[in-house]
């Protein structure tokens, strides 16, 4: 709505998790623009519109979103980045604590690892 230039403004508001379900094709440094209007050979936009593709595609209530495929959420990536700050302050202040932060740290990789996945 504010005739912005950057593909951020190519999504719903709110926006998706996964942000594009296909990954968008980029000719320029203002690609929604560019899209929208065109642009002449020097590079800038000529100022009339193109095609409304665009916003039809947005605007259709029968249109089918496809299946994207997003991990599901887990608490191991933290434990994981838990026992890495440790041994990052323990290689800084106490050496001794480094096998610590590596118990915490093979902890949270071994229970991310072995997580079920869950089909949504």
């Amino acid at each position: 709505p504010w005739d912005g230039h950057h593909l951020e403004w190519k999504t719903t508001s709110p926006p998706p998790a996964y942000n594009f379900a296909k990954i968008p094709v980029v000719r320029g440094r203002r690609a929604f623009w560019e899209q929208k209007y065109g642009s002449d050979e020097h590079g800038t936009a000529n100022g009339k519109p193109v095609t409304m593709e665009i916003h039809e595609a947005q605007s259709e209530p029968h249109a089918e979103e496809p299946h994207v495929h997003l991990p599901n959420p887990s608490y191991w990536p933290l434990i994981l980045a838990f026992g890495v700050a440790v041994i990052a302050v323990a290689i800084i202040f106490n050496f001794y604590i480094v096998p610590v932060g590596l118990l915490i740290m093979l902890a949270g990789l071994t229970g991310w690892i072995r997580e079920p996945f869950v089909q949504a």
